[in-house]
């Protein structure tokens, strides 16, 4: 079964083959070394000064962040299933917040997230999504986030970019953390988090009391490596930076995307939001009929996501190491299939 779904994809039979290598421990030299050029790597794709290598989910590298800056009170931008766990998260650490909650195929502006916080002072961080992938919306965050800083430099701005992560560019100019995980654009298994923070964030950290022991960023303040971390998922990182040019990839998501919504519109199953991402297709496929289909075809899909189980389903487009033809060609098969039954059908009426 071939893996297009919003998380995780199929690996490269290149990315697979290292976690069939020797394992290297995570305290010598040649692992010193290689999670250097990871580094490295990591930095040169994300624009941002330091970077953390977390062995969890986008989860727990969403809860480091919080855990570790500890915010008075965070206003959460809620419109899905992933932007709410911020609040669930902060509940959990006991950390006050408030929410402006949407649809699940909406967005928010820049405007209304500025007028929260003018009217609630105690507001010292926001929370929101690049993508929200439970219903496939693209989130303004770049405008979101310069008009925070523009309005109150201190007030700490963290973004959730684990739908975004390798592919499409990022703008970072206004983000003081941003998450990624290793199950989506980068092609791996779910196992490492990251989390990306600004010199602005850094100097918050060092103030911070910390409500964890194992996430707490502060860790890797002093010792890059304070854990044990998998040695393999690094090789397969080095191979991935190896293998993709982050921006052909971008150009090839957005290529895709475009030929997927068009199969889709002629398939009468329109895009599930008006602003929609390009790495998380989110379509309308009441019954599941189209993901049914494809399943016939030895490609899986996501559905819908609680309140939208039955009514849409969610197509991973992550880039050039994907054998994305295959799902185009299921869908191009479909296409010729309902042409010819409408054919037939006019024939014999």
């Amino acid at each position: 079964m071939q893996l297009f779904t919003a998380g995780p994809s199929s690996s490269h039979p290149s990315l697979l083959q290292c976690f069939n290598s020797p394992i290297i421990h995570h305290r010598s030299e040649a692992f010193a070394e290689l999670y250097a050029i990871v580094q490295k790597h990591l930095k040169a794709m994300i624009q941002m000064p330091y970077v953390f290598c977390l062995n969890c989910s986008g989860t727990g590298a969403m809860e480091s962040a919080l855990s570790s800056l500890t915010p008075s009170k965070i206003l959460v931008l809620d419109h899905g299933k992933f932007s709410h766990r911020w609040a669930v998260i902060a509940d959990r650490l006991q950390i006050p917040h408030t929410q402006i909650t949407k649809e699940w195929n909406t967005w928010h502006s820049p405007q209304e997230v500025l007028e929260t916080c003018k009217n609630d002072p105690q507001i010292n961080c926001v929370c929101l999504q690049t993508c929200e992938s439970s219903g496939g919306v693209s989130q303004d965050y770049a405008q979101i986030t310069r008009t925070i800083k523009e309005f109150n430099p201190n007030i700490m701005t963290i973004v959730d970019a684990i739908a975004s992560l390798g592919i499409e560019k990022l703008d970072t100019a206004n983000i003081d953390v941003l998450i990624g995980a290793s199950q989506k654009g980068l092609m791996l298994p779910v196992g490492i988090g990251f989390v990306w923070i600004s010199q602005f964030a850094k100097d918050k950290l060092m103030q911070c009391q910390p409500k964890s022991l194992y996430l707490a960023l502060q860790n890797q303040i002093s010792n890059p490596i304070p854990f044990s971390l998998p040695s393999n998922y690094f090789l397969a990182l080095k191979c991935f930076f190896e293998l993709v040019k982050p921006e052909l990839n971008y150009s090839l998501v957005q290529t895709r995307f475009q030929q997927t919504k068009t199969l889709l519109e002629q398939l009468n199953a329109p895009l599930y939001c008006a602003k929609p991402s390009l790495g998380i297709i989110a379509f309308r496929d009441e019954g599941e009929k189209i993901r049914s289909m494809l399943k016939l075809e030895g490609i899986q899909i996501s559905g819908g996501q609680d309140k939208l189980k039955g009514h849409i389903s969610r197509i991973g487009n992550f880039g050039i190491l994907q054998e994305y033809d295959l799902l185009l060609e299921a869908l191009k098969s479909k296409v010729l299939h309902s042409v010819q039954t409408e054919q037939l059908t006019t024939k014999f009426d």
